[in-house]
């Protein structure tokens, strides 16, 4: 299940960084993150494979973006797919402006 990451409080007009990420261990099963429900939102970034301390990877995308008041309680969602596979796990966080 992808770890989706946004401050635990945001302020309207200030920009945000969340963050999804998920573990990237086998080269042959490479996952792919995708933001849901950030339209309107922004664009997100992805920063690709990642080595975490621990010495294993994970795969990172970034969201940049500028709430307003109406985006409180905005549920933001991260998918992790895998190309050739029927598999999708989707992580979710809820935003407090």
């Amino acid at each position: 299940t992808p770890n989706i990451v946004v401050p635990p409080e945001v302020v309207a007009g200030s920009e945000v960084e969340g963050s999804c990420m998920v573990p990237d261990n086998c080269p042959e099963l490479r996952p792919e993150l995708s933001w849901l429900g950030h339209e309107g939102l922004g664009e997100p970034t992805v920063l690709g494979r990642l080595r975490e301390d621990e010495g294993t990877w994970v795969q990172v995308s970034l969201l940049h973006f500028v709430p307003t008041r109406e985006a409180n309680g905005h549920r933001l969602g991260c998918q992790a797919s895998f190309p050739n596979t029927t598999l999708q796990f989707e992580g979710y966080a809820s935003l407090d402006v």
